[in-house]
């Protein structure tokens, strides 16, 4: 698997766009370059070189059924599940951003139109 290019993919929540090239992944959105996505990860010890969770939530943290936490510096984190189909593609690259299909601030469209995003 080559952590340059970008990957549609089938995630845990949504088909969405997957790359560790978030500068790939904004232009595709045609979205600023600045604006945060979100980081899916393999696991709660890749979680931990990322983000502290504090001692009093880390319970909640392992125990909570959605596994989509955004800190206050608005970085967010999803753990994806084991079970999970997505879990088998993400545990390749340990940590992917992820982003939904549609572009940003549209309606996702099931119809897809050549050149509706910009190129890779």
């Amino acid at each position: 698997m080559n952590p340059d290019l970008v990957y549609l993919v089938q995630t845990d929540t949504t088909v969405g766009f997957s790359s560790s090239n978030d500068e790939k992944l904004s232009n595709i959105k045609q979205r600023p370059s600045n604006q945060k996505i979100l980081k899916t990860l393999d696991s709660f010890v890749t979680l931990k070189e990322f983000a502290r969770v504090p001692k009093k939530f880390r319970k909640i943290v392992r125990n909570s059924s959605k596994t989509t936490f955004i800190y206050p510096n608005s970085d967010s984190f999803r753990v994806v599940k084991s079970e999970s189909k997505f879990f088998d593609f993400i545990k390749k690259f340990r940590v992917l951003s992820s982003t939904s299909a549609n572009k940003s601030w549209k309606s996702i469209s099931l119809r897809w139109t050549p050149g509706a995003y910009a190129p890779i």
